[in-house]
C-alpha cells in the first residue's frame, strides 16, 4: 500500500476495532481475490463494504465460529452509512472518543477502593485499551445513550443509569449520569466502582465497564471509568440492589 492507500483506509476505519476487522479480511481474503495495485485501496474498501456480511460470516466459519446474517447485518449497514458520511448520529460516537482521550490524563488522586481497583495509570491504561477496541457503530450507540442519560438527569434532577449488555461478549457497560458536584468527584469514582461491580454481579457476566460523567449540560466534562473483571458471586443483596438501581433484567442487547 502507498501513502494514498493508507490515507484511504484511515479515513474509513477510524477505530482500532474497525481497522483490525478490515486488515484481517484484507490479508486473508481480499488481496488474493482482487489483487489490488498501489493506489487502488478504495476499490478494495468498496468491495469489502459491499460484501461485508458474507465476508464476516466466511471468516468466522474459517475460525470455527458461527455468525448468522442477522448477527452481522446491523454492523455492515452502519459501516456503509458511516463510510458514505451519511450516519445521522455520527457525532454521538465522538463522546466515547473523548472518554478514551481523557483516560490518558489520569488524576492519581482518584483511586478506586479495594484490591480489585488499584486505580492509577495501570488500571486506566487497561480500560483505555479495552474501550479502544469498540467499533465506530457501537461507539455511536453508546455515545447516544450517554447523551440521552445526561439530558434526562439534567431535566429530572435525578441520577440516571443504563446498562448495555452483550451475551456474546459476556460483558456489560454501565453508564451513569451523576448529579454529584465537581468537588465530590472522588466520591463519584468510588461509587462508580461499587455500581460497576454490582452490575457485573447482578447480570452474571464476566466483565463490566463503568462510565460516569456529570448529569448536567455545561462547559467542560469529566469522565470516570472502571473495569471489573474479577470474580463475583451472586447474592440476595446484589439481587435486591440491582433490581432497585438497574430495574428488571430484560433481553440482552
Amino acid at each position: 500500500m502507498g501513502l494514498d492507500d493508507l490515507t484511504a483506509v484511515a479515513s474509513v476505519f477510524d477505530t482500532p476495532g474497525d481497522l483490525i476487522n478490515y486488515l484481517e479480511h484484507r490479508g486473508d481474503m481480499l488481496v488474493a481475490h482482487l489483487r489490488p495495485k498501489v493506489h487502488e485501496e478504495y476499490r478494495v474498501i468498496e468491495y469489502y463494504l459491499e460484501h461485508l456480511e458474507g465476508l464476516l460470516i466466511a471468516r468466522a466459519r474459517a475460525m470455527n465460529q458461527e455468525l448468522s446474517v442477522s448477527d452481522v447485518t446491523p454492523y455492515a449497514n452502519e459501516m456503509r452509512t458511516i463510510a458514505r458520511g451519511q450516519h445521522p448520529d455520527f457525532a454521538a460516537g465522538m463522546v466515547i472518543d473523548d472518554v478514551i482521550r481523557q483516560l490518558h490524563d489520569v488524576d492519581d488522586n482518584l483511586r478506586m477502593p479495594g484490591a480489585q481497583f488499584a486505580g492509577g495509570r495501570a488500571h486506566y491504561a487497561e480500560v483505555a485499551t479495552e474501550l479502544s477496541g469498540v467499533t465506530r457503530p457501537r461507539r455511536i450507540r453508546l455515545g447516544r445513550t450517554l447523551l440521552d442519560l445526561i439530558d434526562k438527569a439534567s431535566t429530572s434532577g435525578r441520577d440516571t443509569f443504563r446498562t448495555i449488555r452483550s451475551q456474546r461478549r459476556d460483558q456489560c457497560i454501565m453508564l451513569w449520569a451523576s448529579l454529584r458536584e465537581p468537588s465530590e468527584r472522588a466520591e463519584r469514582a468510588q461509587d462508580l466502582a461499587m455500581y460497576t461491580t454490582l452490575a457485573k454481579e447482578y447480570y452474571g457476566l464476566s466483565k463490566a465497564f463503568g462510565i460516569a460523567t456529570e448529569g448536567y449540560v455545561g462547559i467542560g466534562r469529566s469522565y470516570d471509568v472502571v473495569l471489573a473483571e474479577f470474580e463475583t458471586m451472586p447474592s440476595d443483596e446484589a439481587e435486591r440492589l440491582g433490581l432497585a438501581i438497574f430495574g428488571p433484567r430484560d433481553a440482552l442487547t
